[in-house]
């Protein structure tokens, strides 16, 4: 579960993708989106894809795995400064990760966990 918190951090200083936090509304806002988007990615990209094909580990591994990477996509893309190739890649190794942690423990709760945890080095 510690891997996407590592590789969030190395991420986030290779990049130097960092956001200003003015005040604290918008930590609020970064940490409570934050939050939502890791619950609610999981529960779309691990969470349906295990209950959906629960014996084919294609569609829950590496299908999952690569949508998950092509949806960080348009989020890769809003900032002129960003890396959207590295964003992709980079989510889509995660996405491989969070989906053998999934299959693994035959819940979606640690691959949210991970997900969050990852998701606030990154904005924090």
């Amino acid at each position: 579960m510690i891997l996407p918190i590592i590789l969030a951090g190395i991420f986030k200083f290779i990049t130097g993708s960092n956001y200003e936090i003015s005040d604290f509304w918008v930590a609020l806002m970064l940490v409570s989106t934050t939050i939502g988007n890791g619950f609610f990615e999981e529960l779309l990209w691990r969470g349906v894809y295990m209950v959906q094909f629960p014996l084919n580990l294609f569609f829950r591994i590496v299908w999952a795995s690569v949508w998950f990477g092509l949806w960080h996509y348009v989020p890769g893309t809003v900032s002129s400064n960003s890396n959207a190739a590295g964003l992709i890649i980079g989510s889509t190794l995660s996405g491989f990760y969070l989906s053998y942690l999934a299959n693994r423990t035959g819940t979606i709760w640690w691959s949210i966990v991970a997900h969050v945890l990852g998701g606030l080095v990154m904005v924090l």
